[in-house]
């Protein structure tokens, strides 16, 4: 909108004239132009209708905002040469400007995409350097005319590329040659599948048995391979007249561990099995993101609302949509565009925290984006193995049916074996069984013995088989040599015996058992041994009458339990296996359905040989996290793939069951009808724990999917057993459909761990012996359980607090300036003028108020140690009453409050510049802000303090070089700072109150844990607000005596007091009264506080009689300042006054004065300290504190009458204030009714006797009596 100034007239000056404000507005042909009236003096009759303060103080702001700074005054012109030299002045140029923006407008909103911009720049280009890398990787690529170098992004199908040891494999390829002598080669998956266990791969025996590589060139063979996909534990191939499996290719992404390896490419780019598997999860938006989005779309709904209002305020007409969109861009600020960068500055932050705390360490932060789902988690979904469990096994039992030997007979199996194997007992004699069983053991795996620096260690992919091989050498009987297609074990008598490795049917999660033919070549008996799960082998096996009973046993211990098994085949039995095994190999539809039909005609009628139980032990500190993520109101459900007795006693031992939980397991659930009455059964009982298994979740999950996830989630705990993968997931997802807004949260630490850990609110890995894929799937990776207490409880509080006042703060930095324009527009007949321009709009959020808001990121409202030791404050995180709309509306009363204060404040004080309006109004807003920063903070940090200092010295400096927006010479003189501090106190002094009120009466739970070390900030706010209010109270003058010393006092009384609040904050004095540490000079510890506030009191009481002396001495200088009327009538000699009639007892009535605030400083300080310390303890400790500063306000009003003809009258008040204020302090540390009396009458005659710091009951000064020993021989001379 344009303004064209109005004309003056000619002979009267505007200045000596009554200037009004016409209400009529004149339109012009252009309707965005409107002229505002003349200003003249208008006839009586006119101004009588006019007379009003509203009306009077509306002109004088819209005139001299028209004019800006810029006065009008006259000039001489002398024609064809300009101003006359004397008179020139800085004239405006001849230019047309109707613009409403300028490059500043938009310096907000580019900020906010600037910084998100960068941020994904600098990530994406993180990966740019790392994708290069790989690309440009150089590899050997064999041709016949020999090897050429060629990087790894020129690679296609059909090459034939050579692979180093310890290289990445670049692409998916079959191996088809290899420089190991077993024709194998091991390769590491860790970054495909998570698994750290080494892999075995097995060269094509056709091109494994050339000569020379350039050979391969000579065989002119074909591959088949079939379409893409992404199961990498199956492949399906043919090579000549072979067959090709998972065994015989080579995955991309994948390390070659052992050998030199020479492979065809089969599949490249995004149709490797790397690559098909990598599939982006689902992007995880925080509770506290979808909170915070719906109250902006709130605040956007406001400001519409409020455009509409002031629109319709206005006056409808053609043009009111212009109106409208002008308004809205006017309370635009509403809209917190500033919060978004805010937020992901603060994440980054919190991420950096975590990572960097030293308690613990290696925790690492995936996913910077939702650390507060941390501080609201509802629901902890675990894996057993491996995450509650340390996934290191120990062989523990073996049961052979008739008899078991645990870890503590181990020597009497060894003895077994070897007589056994020595040939002196019979077939079936127990030694016998024995030494079938353990070679069975020693037999039935996957584990190749590999030696490293001259040491041997076993390789598998499962730790269960590593413990049985181990366990088996510490009976006599060691693994020593394996290969593709033999295996020797090493006797403990020396002997070796030799077996062949006809067939091996490796372990598979759908199988659950594994297999091995072998053939003993000094019998020549073929055998097939299997081991596997109990409910997979007993089906298998002959009848027997002890397997389930001694399972059920071993599981009760807590034992991962597998059953072994042989049986011994014959030569037919064999050729007629191998016969259809082949041709099942060579089909290539459904050839893994094929070759387990094959296998299960033979794995039938085996012979039991034993039962064998590995000890799983539980990480360190389980039990201990478990009762605290309990106790804060965390529900734990343990989902396990283990059987159900092996997870009963592992939730028993690992404190997941407490002792007074109802444990309820289902039963078998076949039916509708089966799901029907066990649920029933649930409903009846109280304080249950629940443990199910897999098969009966579905079908419950399949009839009663909304009664289960009511009923399950009553429970105290879950356990489910026999859980696959994605019954994990379908667990994750039934509580975040039914259970919103409540935090999921999900820890693994394995490959079946990974679907339900993406599909949880927080996702968890634990970087453990299973491998890295859970820990690279997660949000956040961990080392071990029990660092999920303090990633919870400290850091997940941490992050919400924050992130909540962070965002409240942002909101209610936009709301409140646009109340002061709502207020501004309406005062001034809804004019569509912006109250601030330019550079102070786009300085507020970002300069002035950017620091101070955003160092609430390092707040703590309890320390780390009350949030482990007192877990059950977690609760209230979940209830979401950080940031709710409650406080939302609240923010929006205290923005409309505050704006209000300051805009009225402003208007009702301003002198006669628009100019004033703005200094004043934009100082008290800028402050306000900064006041409100420290009212919120709970525990202060040096970067809080040095953010606050910078904020509050940018202002100052802005105010003193931005003379386009603020009046120089009226910002430095005391009217202004009189004025802004008395708004700034109408504004924040009313919060202030009710924020103390409401924690005395309605402390929050957090509040009653808190220590003793704020006590010192609130002194030190007390005494800076009351120095404060002293300034408005007197008619403040330019005496420079009276402004510097005044301003000197002010800033050391500053430094003072937050010099001693940072010792008290620092920890040393609590140090010593909680460890029992001792100070110098203080026997009686638990009175130390009273000698720091005595010693802290005297500080500020001789700092406050300094400053009643500096007023007095200034008073020489000029009218009265602080603390002292302006209206004694002064003489024009500059270095006298004229005494009122009492005025000559004036030096004598202000030292006493002097001398009584000394003392009442100390007084005070006792009180208030002794109040802040019994904070909790007892329900009257607010008492001291308020009448200390309720006296404190009395001494300051009756410093007021000591120039008066009562100033007698005031100093026998003040005496009576000075002595019940020291006989409050002296009871209050630890003087007695009848020792005070006793005392008092000695106090001023027995000065020069007092004895040593009292030792027992206080730590005041202890007199001599008249009966002491010390008294009679050294009697006081002012006694006698």
């Amino acid at each position: 909108m344009r303004y064209s100034r109005g004309a003056t007239e000619t002979k009267i000056r505007l200045e000596e004239s009554q200037p009004l404000m016409s209400e009529s507005v004149a339109s012009t042909s252009r309707d965005d132009i409107f002229l505002l009236p003349l200003a003249s003096t208008p006839p009586p009759s006119t101004v009588n209708r006019f007379v009003g303060f509203f009306d009077t103080m509306m002109f004088r702001c819209c005139w001299n905002f028209l004019r800006r700074r810029r006065s009008l005054h006259s000039r001489t012109i002398r024609v064809g040469h300009g101003p006359i030299l004397g008179s020139a002045r800085s004239f405006p140029p001849n230019t047309v400007c109707n613009q409403k923006y300028n490059v500043f407008t938009f310096v907000p909103l580019g900020f906010v995409l600037t910084v998100t911009l960068i941020r994904e720049a600098m990530d994406d280009f993180v990966r740019f350097l790392r994708d290069r890398e790989l690309n440009s990787e150089k590899y050997e690529k064999l041709t016949p005319q020999g090897i050429d170098y060629i990087s790894s992004s020129n690679i296609k199908v059909g090459d034939l590329i050579i692979i180093q040891k310890d290289k990445r494999v670049p692409a998916d390829v079959v191996f088809l040659r290899t420089t190991e002598k077993s024709g194998a080669s091991f390769i590491r998956t860790d970054q495909l599948d998570g698994e750290t266990d080494w892999k075995l791969r097995i060269a094509v025996p056709v091109t494994q048995n050339l000569t020379l590589d350039q050979d391969i060139f000579d065989l002119n063979l074909e591959i088949y391979a079939e379409k893409p996909q992404k199961d990498i534990h199956d492949f399906v191939g043919t090579f000549k007249d072979g067959s090709l499996n998972v065994e015989n290719v080579l995955w991309a992404n994948t390390v070659l561990a052992s050998g030199r390896v020479v492979g065809v490419v089969v599949y490249t780019g995004r149709e490797t099995r790397s690559v098909m598997n990598t599939t982006l999860p689902e992007s995880k938006v925080g509770l506290l993101d979808i909170e915070v989005n719906n109250l902006t779309k709130i605040l956007f709904l406001f400001v519409v609302v409020l455009a509409s209002v002031m629109v319709a305020m206005k006056g409808l007409d053609k043009n009111w949509y212009r109106y409208l969109m002008r308004f809205i861009l006017l309370f635009s600020y509403i809209i917190p565009i500033s919060l978004r960068v805010n937020l992901d500055m603060a994440k980054l932050f919190y991420s950096w925290q975590i990572g960097r705390d030293h308690h613990i360490k290696d925790t690492v932060v995936r996913s910077s984006t939702i650390p507060e789902e941390l501080g609201r988690i509802s629901f902890l979904l675990s894996d057993k193995t491996g995450t509650l469990t340390m996934n290191e096994m120990r062989f523990k039992k073996i049961h052979l049916g008739t008899v078991a030997f645990s870890s503590d007979a181990f020597e009497d199996v060894s003895r077994h074996v070897l007589s056994a194997y020595g040939g002196k007992l019979g077939r079936h004699s127990f030694s016998s069984k024995l030494q079938t069983a353990v070679e069975a053991i020693a037999l039935c795996h996957n584990v190749t013995p590999t030696e490293e620096n001259g040491q041997i260690s076993y390789q598998a992919a499962s730790p269960d088989e590593v413990a049985l091989v181990r366990w088996t050498e510490q009976v006599g009987v060691r693994l020593a040599q394996r290969d593709l297609t033999s295996m020797q074990l090493q006797l403990s008598n020396g002997q070796t015996k030799s077996f062949q490795i006809l067939h091996l049917f490796p372990f598979t999660s759908e199988t659950k058992r594994m297999g091995i033919i072998i053939k003993d070549e000094t019998s020549d008996e073929i055998s097939l041994l299997m081991k596997g799960a109990d409910t997979v082998m007993a089906g298998m096996v002959q009848y027997n009458d002890w397997l389930e009973e001694e399972c059920s046993n071993m599981a009760r211990e807590g034992l991962r339990t597998l059953v072994v098994a042989k049986k011994v085949l014959t030569i037919e039995q064999l050729t007629d296996f191998e016969k259809h095994y082949h041709q099942a190999k060579m089909t290539v539809i459904d050839r893994s359905e094929h070759m387990a039909a094959v296998l299960r005609r033979l794995e039938t009628d085996l012979q039991l040989i034993c039962l064998t139980g590995v000890e799983d032990r539980l990480q360190e500190q389980v039990t201990t996290s478990l009762e605290l993520l309990r106790n804060a109101g965390i529900k734990i459900w343990m989902l396990t793939g283990d059987k159900l007795e092996t997870a009963i006693c592992i939730a028993k031992s690992s404190g997941l069951f407490s002792k007074t939980d109802n444990v309820h397991v289902f039963g078998q659930v076949q039916t509708r009808i089966d799901a029907h009455n066990e649920l029933n059964a649930l409903r009846r009982k109280n304080d249950v724990a629940l443990v199910l298994s897999g098969s009966a979740l579905n079908v419950c999950l399949q009839y009663y999917e909304a009664e289960v996830a009511e009923l399950i989630c009553g429970c105290t705990a879950v356990v489910c057993c026999r859980c696959s993968p994605e019954q994990k997931a379908q667990l994750v997802n039934l509580l975040r459909k039914y259970r919103s807004p409540l935090r999921v949260a999900a820890v693994g630490d394995g490959g079946n761990d990974v679907s339900m850990i993406q599909a949880a609110h927080a996702g968890i890995g634990i970087d453990a012996h299973e491998g890295k894929q859970a820990s690279l799937a997660a949000d956040f990776s961990i080392p071990q359980f029990a660092h999920i207490c303090r990633l919870l409880l400290v850091h997940g509080r941490y992050c919400y607090k924050r992130s909540c006042s962070l965002s409240q703060f942002v909101m209610h930095r936009g709301l409140i300036i646009s109340i002061m324009q709502a207020i501004f527009s309406c005062v001034f007949y809804f004019a569509s003028v912006s109250l601030y321009q330019g550079l102070l709009m786009v300085a507020y959020s970002t300069v002035y108020t950017m620091l101070p808001v955003f160092s609430l990121v390092v707040d703590r409202d309890v320390t780390a140690l009350n949030a482990l030791t007192y877990p059950e404050l977690y609760k209230e995180l979940g209830k979401g009453r950080s940031l709710s709309y409650k406080t939302f509306c609240i923010w929006i009363l205290i923005s409309i409050y505050q704006g209000s204060a300051i805009m009225y404040g402003a208007l009702l004080v301003f002198d006669s510049d628009f100019i004033h309006i703005v200094s004043i109004s934009f100082t008290a807003l800028i402050v306000t802000e900064l006041i409100m920063v420290a009212l919120t903070i709970h525990t202060w940090h040096w970067a809080m303090l040095l953010a606050q200092a910078l904020s509050l010295s940018l202002y100052a400096g802005s105010l003193l070089l931005l003379d386009n927006f603020f009046d120089r010479q009226f910002v430095t003189t005391w009217i202004f700072l009189s004025k802004t501090t008395a708004i700034t106190a109408v504004s924040c002094f009313p919060l202030y109150i009710i924020k103390a009120l409401r924690r005395r009466f309605s402390p929050p739970s957090y509040a009653k844990e808190a220590d003793d070390s704020t006590s010192g900030y609130w002194i030190f706010v007390h005494r800076i607000f009351t120095f404060g209010c002293y300034f408005p109270t007197g008619n403040c003058q330019r005496s420079f005596a009276n402004n510097t010393l005044c301003t000197r006092c002010f800033f050391l009384v500053i430094i003072v007091t937050a010099v001693g609040m940072y010792m008290v904050r620092s920890g040393t004095l609590q140090g010593a009264l909680v460890t029992g540490q001792k100070i110098a000079g203080v026997h009686a510890l638990r009175h130390a506080r009273h000698i720091l506030a005595v010693v802290c009191g005297l500080g500020m009481g001789v700092m406050a009689a300094l400053f009643l002396i500096i007023n007095v001495i200034a008073d020489f200088w000029g009218p009265g300042t602080v603390g002292l009327p302006a209206t004694v009538p002064h003489v024009s000699d500059r270095f006298t006054v004229k005494l009122l009639p009492n005025d000559q007892y004036f030096p004598i009535t202000y030292s006493m004065s002097a001398c009584m605030l000394t003392l009442c400083h100390v007084f005070w300080t006792v009180l208030f300290w002794d109040g802040c310390h019994k904070r909790g303890t007892t329900s009257t400790w607010w008492m001291g504190i308020c009448f200390a500063v309720l006296s404190h306000y009395a001494m300051s009003a009756l410093s007021f009458g000591n120039r008066t003809k009562y100033q007698i009258a005031v100093i026998c008040m003040q005496g009576s204030i000075v002595l019940t204020n020291g006989v409050i302090s002296f009871l209050v540390m630890g003087v007695t009714w009848p020792i005070l009396k006793q005392k008092t009458k000695l106090a001023f005659c027995r000065l020069p006797c007092i004895k040593d710091w009292r030792s027992e009951s206080t730590a005041v000064p202890t007199f001599r009596t008249e009966n002491s020993a010390s008294d009679r021989s050294n009697p006081c001379h002012i006694c006698t």
